[in-house]
Parts: C-alpha cells; structure tokens; sequence
C-alpha cells in the first residue's frame, strides 16, 4: 500500500551571493518519492556572474512548482545592475553569433526545468564599459521553454553613453535591440550615433538583424 504525506517549508533563510534569500513552499510525497511539490524564492540584493562574463546583482520572487519529471520556472527578476566589462572583438561578435546555452554555462539540478514567462526587468540597470562602449541600458524581458535553451524575447535599450568605432568616440542617440519570440531568431538592432570629426558632424546609423 502507497502512502502519501505532505511536507511544509513555513520559511527557510539563508545567504547568496551576499543577498538574503527566503524559501517557503511544500512538497506532495507518495512513499519516499516526490510527487508534486511548490517552492517560492524570494531573494534580495543577491550578486551571480550571470550572464557569463556578467556580474549581475539582482531580486528575485520566483516560483519553481512540478516533479521529478519537468519544473517549471516563473516569476520575476529585478536587475539592480548587470555590470560587462570584458573587451569584445567585433568580428568575433559578428561571426559567432550563438553562444553557450543557460544550462551549459551554469550548473543546475533542473535539467528537465522549463521557463514559464519568467520576466527580467532592469531600468538603468545594464552597463557596459569596454574597448567598444561605454553605455548605461535598461532590459525587458520574457523567457520561455527549456532552461537549457530557452526563447529570450524583448527589449534591451540603451539610455545614455558612447560607442568607439574607428579610433572615435560617437555619442548614442538611439539604441535599441528587439528580441524577438521565437527559437534561433536574429535581434533587430536600431542604432543611431553621432561625433564631430575634423569639424564635420558624422551621424552613423545600423538597422536590421
């Protein structure tokens, strides 16, 4: 005969990253195995190099509810900051344009996880100071599907800052990157800049994927 209980987390507090982070939720057991469970995730000011090559200091008040067979992931994100500083290579850039995915570029027990419109927002919250910019944005997003290689759909905007090309330096006027809601699709970059050059006002324009 199977017998089933049930299994509480009132609250459960520890540290991240040098945040605080609350757990609560419960779990459904059917002998000694996990049937269904909830768990909620509140966490705040919590720092994490994610994105790779990012350091990210963040809140959190995410959901992670399913079994052993598939979680799933919602809730949202808050960015404080998310700070790049590594120099970038644009024919790299250009050339390379698929990289890691979430689940190979940090370690997770969740491997049959999946997002379920997890939102990450940031206002002024993305900076980028390297060999080609130097630049404050804000970010909002929308992920979706597999953890392991999710749709990143949305908005990232740059509010102020410079972009280096050519040994000069081009005050941003306009930048935006739109994702958009489907797999492998390319973002579509709307960007306007512009310098003065040997007394000449340059305005340097891209659009398009």
């Amino acid at each position: 005969m199977l017998f089933r209980s049930q299994v509480q987390i009132d609250s459960a507090t520890g540290t991240m990253g040098g945040g605080r982070v609350v757990a609560t939720g419960g779990a459904l057991l059917e002998g000694f195995t996990i049937a269904r469970f909830v768990v909620n995730l509140r966490g705040d000011d919590v720092t994490v190099p994610f994105p790779p090559d990012f350091r990210s200091t963040l809140d959190a008040d995410v959901e992670i509810r399913g079994s052993q067979r598939e979680q799933i992931v919602s809730g949202i994100v808050t960015l404080r900051r998310a700070e790049y500083t590594e120099d970038i290579e644009l024919a790299d850039l250009i050339n390379n344009r698929r990289g890691e995915t979430i689940q190979e570029s940090v370690e997770s027990e969740l491997t049959t996880a999946v997002f379920s419109n997890l939102r990450v927002e940031g206002r002024n919250a993305l900076v980028v100071r390297n060999n080609l910019a130097d630049l404050v944005g804000s970010v909002s997003l929308v992920l979706d599907g597999p953890v392991s290689d999710p749709i990143i759909a949305g908005r990232v905007t740059a509010t102020s800052g410079t972009l280096n090309f050519r040994n000069d330096r081009y005050e941003i006027t306009r930048a935006l990157a739109d994702l958009p809601p489907s797999r492998n699709a390319d973002p579509i970059l709307n960007i306007q800049a512009e310098s003065q050059i040997r007394g000449y006002r340059v305005i340097v324009s891209m659009t398009g994927p």
